[in-house]
């Protein structure tokens, strides 16, 4: 009886073990590992955002390639509860924009998670993946527009556009870093 449960007091403090997080200012680092019974899988995610919010986050494994042939793409998320709708609506498409005004169209997917919670995902097409995080990593914000011809025009005559999110990059540096010393990666050459 007594080798039965120091076993399972053996097994909760691993599982209790495998997960970390770090805290970088405005960003986060969580950890995850698990055991699939062949090798053991390590998935490393930085994100600012939730708690109801939108998000912004990049996530890489151990089993990823790996700067600097594959970087982690940045995803920007949106979900709203069962009944209600997200702010970004089809139709739209998604512009997200630097503090220094230097910004991109984003790739837009939209659904349902488990076909009742309305969701949009935004993220930087395949070519400026890198792009995009040597640019989260020099500058302080990025802002996340959803564009539509049924909204307001600017006073230039262009196309209506709504802030749907504004997230900090305080910390995105250390975030990622981390992020991808703890998956066995190294950070790329978008660091400058």
């Amino acid at each position: 009886m007594r080798i039965i449960l120091i076993s399972a007091a053996l097994v909760f403090a691993n599982e209790a073990a495998a997960d970390a997080y770090w805290d970088y200012k405005d960003w986060t680092v969580s950890i995850s590992d698990i055991d699939t019974g062949q090798d053991l899988r390590r998935t490393c995610r930085a994100s600012t955002g939730g708690d109801g919010l939108p998000s912004v986050s990049i996530t890489t494994s151990n089993g990823d390639v790996g700067p600097p042939y594959d970087y982690p793409v940045p995803l920007f998320r949106e979900t709203a509860p069962r009944g209600y709708a997200t702010q970004i609506q089809t139709g739209d498409y998604i512009v997200y924009e630097f503090d220094d005004g230097q910004g991109a169209e984003a790739t837009l997917e939209m659904g349902y998670e488990e076909d009742v919670f309305p969701f949009a995902h935004a993220s930087p097409f395949p070519g400026e993946v890198d792009w995009m995080l040597g640019r989260m990593l020099a500058a302080q914000s990025v802002t996340f527009y959803r564009v539509n011809e049924t909204l307001p025009a600017h006073q230039d005559g262009s196309i209506g556009r709504e802030v749907v999110y504004t997230a900090s990059l305080s910390g995105f540096t250390a975030a990622y870093l981390k992020m991808m010393e703890s998956c066995g990666h190294v950070p790329g050459d978008i660091i400058g």
